[in-house]
């Protein structure tokens, strides 16, 4: 990387630093995630051709843009693969196939306890599901912030009874 270009993203770094931060923490709902994710998208502007980040004309949008499609970029390579697992840090290894059966059965649930939540109820955990953060589920539903944990608590509840029902365990067997 030649002076200029270097001199350009370490003066976007410093001015823009902590605005990306509160917009990365935003998308991840995780600081040190934020952090990482601003850490990355530094990156690929640094593998950017100089004269194309010469062109840009609002640096903090800019930045904002590569942040927000950098962590969609993680967000799908994540979900490419629901068979593979983290066992740690460095090792992946594929779900076994029982694993994979459970997670299928599970979803098979989730679908037929769906059905009976109301409209409002299956809009709400599908955002969810779909990795909406509270702020905007509540900006969607015209719910506060705290409606919104409150409503998939209740949710979750529903599942589980629905649950215990289909498998006959009852209510005083179960660990909350």
């Amino acid at each position: 990387m030649n002076p200029e270009h270097k001199s350009l993203i370490l003066h976007w770094h410093n001015s823009y630093y902590a605005d990306c931060l509160s917009h990365a923490t935003h998308l991840t709902q995780d600081p040190q995630a934020a952090k990482d994710l601003i850490q990355d998208s530094f990156v690929l502007l640094a593998r950017k051709n100089l004269q194309y980040l010469l062109k840009v004309k609002n640096p903090k949008a800019f930045l904002f843009r590569v942040i927000r499609n950098n962590y969609y970029d993680v967000q799908r390579k994540k979900n490419r693969n629901p068979a593979i697992v983290a066992i740690d840090d460095s090792t992946m290894q594929l779900a076994d196939e029982e694993e994979i059966a459970m997670y299928e059965m599970m979803y098979q649930k989730f679908q037929q306890y769906s059905v009976r939540l109301s409209n409002k109820e299956r809009v709400i955990i599908t955002m969810k599901y779909f990795g909406c953060n509270y702020d905007l589920i509540a900006h969607v539903m015209k719910i506060k912030k705290g409606t919104v944990g409150s409503r998939l608590s209740e949710i979750k509840k529903k599942m589980k009874a629905w649950y215990r029902e289909d498998q006959g365990i009852p209510e005083k067997d179960c660990i909350e």
